[in-house]
């Protein structure tokens, strides 16, 4: 009669002479570890992104589980680092499909898609995107985008400097047409064509300003003195300039 003999020593496997590898996908490397050195085996950690497996949970094993092993051999532990991290490309100034494609092609799905003014970036091209480009995000997140509507908004400029107001709607890309009137003094803008509304880009705007002069005060001119008559301070005198006296004949 054949006896076996087993290693009973607390701790320790039966005696034999292969070992087969364990399942321990979806462990932690912790719990993994100890499921191969309760068989007998030495876990080698090693990590992998993954888009199915959690973070830091096995994705798989080499040699895989059920393959038959010598005591004591190195076992690689397959750790999911979570989905793969990629860089967010630059999409800024391109067409809204020509950047769709752009992200889709580098992992990415897009995600809203809103509008916003912009004086100079033609309609439907992106202003920016939701994570910005630069740095990393999982493969599969989602980009939000920004794109041109194409417009500006008008403010009110009337009541202000006529240089203020020209400098405001320039600012924006807009056209100005200036219309004085000289019906008012000062530079003040009294009317503007188009109403605070939002407008195309480079629209043209009339503003009509005040651009009269100050006319200075005309002071009353003075009349002439009206000449003195030669006789009034000479009443003893006679036409000859000769003097009478009393008492000479004749």
């Amino acid at each position: 009669m054949a006896y076996f003999v087993a290693n009973l020593e607390p701790g320790k496997p039966p005696v034999s002479s292969s070992i087969k590898v364990p399942s321990v996908s979806g462990q932690t490397f912790d719990e993994a570890q100890a499921t191969l050195e309760r068989r007998g085996l030495k876990a080698v950690r090693d990590d992998e992104p993954s888009d199915d497996v959690d973070e830091d949970d096995v994705i798989r094993t080499v040699p895989g589980s059920g393959t038959s092993v010598a005591r004591d051999q190195d076992i690689r532990i397959v750790v999911s680092t979570g989905p793969e991290q990629i860089a967010v490309p630059d999409v800024q100034s391109q067409t809204q499909d020509a950047a769709t494609k752009a992200l889709e092609s580098a992992g990415f799905s897009v995600g809203a898609v809103s509008s916003d003014y912009s004086p100079t970036v033609p309609e439907g091209t992106v202003l920016s995107s939701d994570p910005a480009s630069g740095g990393t995000q999982a493969k599969g997140s989602v980009v939000n985008l920004v794109v041109s509507n194409g417009k500006v908004q008008l403010p009110d400029v009337t009541q202000q400097p006529f240089d203020t107001a020209r400098s405001t709607l320039a600012g924006l890309g807009l056209t100005v047409q200036p219309a004085p009137t000289y019906a008012c003094t000062g530079t003040t803008v009294t009317q503007q064509s188009v109403p605070a509304s939002d407008v195309a880009q480079g629209s043209s705007v009339t503003l009509t300003y005040c651009a009269g002069t100050a006319q200075p005060q005309r002071q009353p001119s003075r009349q002439p003195a009206a000449p003195s008559d030669p006789g009034a301070d000479n009443g003893g005198t006679t036409g000859g300039g000769a003097t009478l006296n009393q008492g000479d004949d004749g």
